[in-house]
């Protein structure tokens, strides 16, 4: 739970992303793809930094959380053989 994230998403993955950092300081969440990214405070009162999107055009969800890490969500492109 602790710690950074990276997750290589390919281009033309349909899914929908939502991405969390507890006891976030800010900027803690980078991503290739377009994301609104948010701050709020849990009941516990700690900042809680939010991403969430969608990839060509969305679909299952992927949940991503760390405490206090950070979250880089890249871009593969899809090469041809």
């Amino acid at each position: 739970m602790a710690g950074d994230v990276t997750l290589e998403v390919p281009e033309t993955l349909p899914l929908t992303i939502r991405a969390v950092v507890d006891n976030s300081k800010g900027n803690r969440i980078k991503s290739a793809f377009p994301l609104r990214v948010y701050r709020e405070a849990e009941d516990a009162g700690r900042p809680v930094e939010i991403g969430e999107g969608s990839i060509a055009g969305g679909g299952s969800l992927i949940k991503i959380r760390t405490l206090d890490g950070h979250i880089a969500i890249q871009k593969i492109k899809r090469t041809e053989p």
